[in-house]
């Protein structure tokens, strides 16, 4: 899967692009479940885009070459405390 490039800097990533300056902190997701693991790199991010494909904002993957093995545990729990008035 293909993933966006480093960061080179943490407050603009492309001086000569200026829809492309958004830093994020990116996990490898080799399955494609939208959920990887570490470690982290932080990446630039088109305006309004989403994390490309083989990249993800969530690094709690308990097997990274398992589609079906993710730790939703984690991801519930974060939503409930999140979304819980």
């Amino acid at each position: 899967m293909e993933t966006a490039p480093p960061c080179p800097k943490r407050d603009g990533c492309d001086d000569t692009r200026a829809d492309v300056h958004r830093p994020f902190q990116a996990y490898a997701d080799r399955d494609g479940d939208g959920v990887g693991t570490p470690p982290r790199v932080v990446r630039c991010l088109d305006d309004g885009l989403p994390p490309p494909p083989g990249d993800s904002i969530h690094g709690f993957d308990p097997d990274d070459a398992d589609l079906a093995s993710r730790d939703t545990a984690n991801e519930s729990g974060l939503d409930e405390f999140l979304f819980t008035p």
